[in-house]
This record gives C-alpha cells, sequence and structure tokens, in this order.
C-alpha cells in the first residue's frame, strides 16, 4: 500500500510537471509567434523605408543636376543678362516688368535650392530610419533565434526527464506489477 501510494505521489508529480512544461511550452511558442508577427511588420516598415530612402535618392540626384545646369548657365551667361536685360528696357513699366521678371528668376533659384537643402536631409532622415530599422529587426531576429533555442532546449531537458523518470508499482506477494526502471547513480 506504501509503494501504491508512493506511486501514485510520482504520477501526480509527474502529471504535475507535464502541466508546467504545457504552460511553459505554450508560453514559448507565444512569444515565438508574437516575435514572428514583429519581424513581419518590421520588415514591411524597412522596405518601405528602403522605397522612401531610394525615391529620396533619385530625387536628390535630379535636383542636383538641375541646380547643376542652372549654375553652369549663370556662369556661361554671367551676370550681363541681368544688365542686358535692364539696359534694353524702353519705359518705366518695361523696367518694372523686367526687375520683376529678375526677381522672380531669383526667388525660383533661391526656391530650388531650399529644396535641394530639404531633400537633402530627407535623405539623411531616411537613411537613418533605414538603418536603425534594420538594428531593430536584427535583435528581434537575435531574440527569436534565442526563443527558439530555449524551446529546443526545455523540449531536450523535458525528454530527458521522461527518459530518467522512474516507473515503479508495488510489491504483492513478492511479485512486481510495474518494473523498476530507475538509472543508478
Amino acid at each position: 500500500n506504501q509503494k501504491a501510494n508512493q506511486a501514485q505521489q510520482q504520477k501526480n508529480a509527474a502529471q504535475a510537471e507535464v502541466e508546467d512544461l504545457k504552460t511553459e511550452l505554450t508560453g514559448l511558442l507565444s512569444d515565438i509567434t508574437l516575435l514572428e508577427e514583429d519581424i513581419k511588420y518590421k520588415d514591411s516598415q524597412i522596405q518601405q523605408a528602403q522605397s522612401d530612402y531610394d525615391d529620396a535618392l533619385v530625387r536628390e540626384k535630379e535636383q542636383y543636376e538641375a541646380m547643376k545646369k542652372r549654375i553652369r548657365y549663370m556662369y556661361e551667361k554671367g551676370d550681363t543678362e541681368y544688365l542686358d536685360v535692364l539696359l534694353k528696357v524702353k519705359s518705366m513699366s518695361d523696367l518694372l516688368n523686367k526687375s520683376e521678371y529678375i526677381s522672380d528668376i531669383y526667388d525660383y533659384d533661391r526656391k530650388k535650392l531650399e529644396e535641394y537643402q530639404q531633400t537633402k536631409m530627407e535623405v539623411a532622415a531616411y537613411k537613418e530610419q533605414l538603418q536603425n530599422d534594420k538594428d531593430e529587426m536584427e535583435g528581434m531576429q537575435i531574440e527569436y533565434k534565442g526563443q527558439q533555442q530555449t524551446l529546443e532546449n526545455t523540449i531536450a531537458k523535458k525528454r530527458s526527464q521522461i527518459a530518467d523518470f522512474p516507473v515503479s508499482g508495488c510489491k504483492e506477494s513478492g511479485s512486481s506489477l510495474y518494473p523498476d526502471h530507475r538509472k543508478e547513480k
């Protein structure tokens, strides 16, 4: 009877351990699933950031080329074009129109320079965001691998414990109903 009680206690302890294991494995699988979802989301963010960065680089290059052409034109023609425009005026209203035209050109050039500077800042911001996203993704992948390793270690540990679990029964009239499979240590 004492051996039967002992066997029942071992069985209860084993069942409690199995329940603990189920809970632990469920938690680990849940963590892994959440990490997989986070990784997929972060991957889509990285793709969007890469697209934004590439678009900004193209825009920056186009603006740079346009500014280069404008500067080359201004260098080749010099300020004499503005002077020629002003010297060829026929009336005071023509002078005002031509000076407004020159002012508009100056404003346009200034606006394009500011747009170029803004684009350069956007490119830098996109590049930084992209790098941050990639770093965060790398950290998530390391955490994911760690969770997978923890899960594999837990499963291996529990398999080992199950293999070492003693199966013993009560002895009645000198015969063993359950053979004793405990390993000697």
